[in-house]
């Protein structure tokens, strides 16, 4: 069977986002680290009113939580972090159940692919950082919205994508590649028609 199953990840295998939970869990130890969160916040804000895109969300929360850190400490925090995620135990079922079907899974979203990883030992196709003489000097890619349905364009061309879960609208370009479309709320799996 060379067919796929393609799953988001924040509020689609998790009942919350991760990334917020991943910022703190980084920022332990850097100063100023309540002003930063407050900070943070305040650009969560702008993207909920719509003033900010999610690019400029994701380059300001690396800006403020990860620039400067030695990659191999951002790596380790991965794993940690990753170890203590809580999936949504009824996505994760069906995930699983794919899985022993012979489905190819997937995971796109665009929370860091490394922290992902360490939470499910699935592929994943997430976001990016840059890294120069072993340090986080930025972000190399937000896998958001349009790019996700660049990926399933260009990744799965000669395979069919059977079905994918989501649990957000930005996600509808590339889901609308897939045979069937399921929204995901809390334990709630309901396919809906995007064509």
């Amino acid at each position: 069977m060379n067919k796929v199953v393609i799953f988001d990840f924040d509020k689609t295998l998790t009942y919350q986002d991760t990334l917020s939970g991943f910022y703190f869990e980084i920022s332990r130890e850097k100063s100023f680290r309540i002003i930063r969160h407050l900070i943070y916040f305040l650009f969560e804000v702008g993207y909920a009113l719509k003033l900010i895109s999610n690019d400029a969300l994701k380059r300001a929360g690396v800006k403020l939580f990860l620039n400067g850190i030695p990659f191999n400490r951002y790596q380790s925090c991965c794993v940690k972090y990753g170890t203590k995620i809580q999936l949504n135990p009824t996505v994760l079922r069906l995930l699983r159940k794919r899985e022993k079907e012979g489905y190819e899974i997937w995971i796109l979203s665009a929370s860091f692919e490394d922290y992902i990883k360490s939470a499910l030992n699935v592929n994943v196709q997430g976001s990016k950082l840059q890294v120069d003489g072993g340090r986080v000097i930025g972000l190399e890619s937000n896998n958001f919205g349009r790019i996700k349905r660049s990926f399933v364009l260009s990744h799965f061309k000669d395979r069919s994508v059977k079905e994918f879960y989501t649990d957000h609208v930005s996600d509808f370009e590339a889901a609308s590649l897939a045979e069937s479309v399921f929204m995901v709320r809390g334990n709630s799996i309901e396919e809906i028609k995007l064509k």
